[in-house]
């Protein structure tokens, strides 16, 4: 996966998610045709996805405009049953060294949005987040 540091697209083995891309050109795409449905409120709806081995991705949109990319780095510990605050901590480090080597040192403010790792102690859960501007 590459994040293309002048446009905000995020490229995986499977696809790309492009901030100037609508829903529909989403759901048109190669990701967006095996995309699973999380939460449709209208106008905010979300989709899971795959986009390469080792990842797990969401895409949130409100109506057709992308608003949120998020993906985990998928670890040995999840064939595990178990969750753990640790586990999920480690992920966060693989994250935050991650962004490191591919963008350099944070913060990672774009004119077309922001870019972070983030550890939700409430959701339980570590994640690549990008934020796209409105």
């Amino acid at each position: 996966m590459k994040v293309q540091r002048f446009s905000g697209r995020v490229d995986f083995e499977r696809g790309s998610i492009d901030p100037r891309n609508d829903r529909a050109a989403f759901l048109g795409s190669e990701l967006g045709r095996t995309a699973e449905v999380m939460v449709d409120n209208e106008p905010h709806i979300s989709y899971r996805i795959r986009p390469e081995h080792g990842i797990a991705a969401a895409v949130y949109f409100e109506g057709s405009k992308l608003r949120t990319l998020s993906w985990q780095i998928e670890l040995p510990p999840d064939l595990e049953i178990t969750w753990s605050v640790e586990h999920e901590l480690e992920r966060k480090r693989v994250h935050d060294n991650w962004l490191y080597q591919e963008m350099g040192k944070p913060p990672y403010q774009f004119p077309w949005g922001r870019l972070e790792s983030n550890y939700d102690s409430k959701g339980c859960a570590s994640a690549i987040i990008v934020n796209y501007v409105a």
